[in-house]
């Protein structure tokens, strides 16, 4: 939909068999909450950070040393060297490590999950 002088007009003249959502929040823990209660969904804190943000693939069930990441990670030997574990998605191999700048997430390869 559009809204053109105050009046919805739809954008495409084929009818659509879903439904869609417009969010009027501006920030995104306030769009985040509208969404959740729109759909009635619920957030269970163990499912959060579960899913790779490259593939949406899983976790392996448990972190690894960086020792034991797949030999074509691209973690810089930095952060190596400051932390314990690594997350592994189970599909791609997108290796992940807990940010100590705030609550969060990163991965050493390009890409869709830089700087989570």
């Amino acid at each position: 939909m559009s809204i053109d002088e105050g009046e919805p007009t739809p954008l495409c003249p084929i009818p659509i068999p879903f439904k869609a959502f417009l969010v009027h929040a501006d920030t995104k823990r306030a769009q985040l909450e509208e969404v959740l209660a729109a759909f009635g969904l619920g957030v269970e804190e163990e499912a959060l950070l579960t899913r790779c943000a490259r593939c949406n693939g899983q976790f392996r069930p448990e972190p690894l040393p960086a020792a034991a990441l797949p030999a074509d990670h691209d973690v810089p030997p930095g952060i190596l060297e400051k932390h314990l574990e690594f997350w592994v998605c189970a599909r791609c191999d997108a290796v992940f490590w807990q940010v100590s700048y705030g609550a969060g997430w990163a991965t050493g390869r390009p890409g869709p999950g830089v700087g989570l």
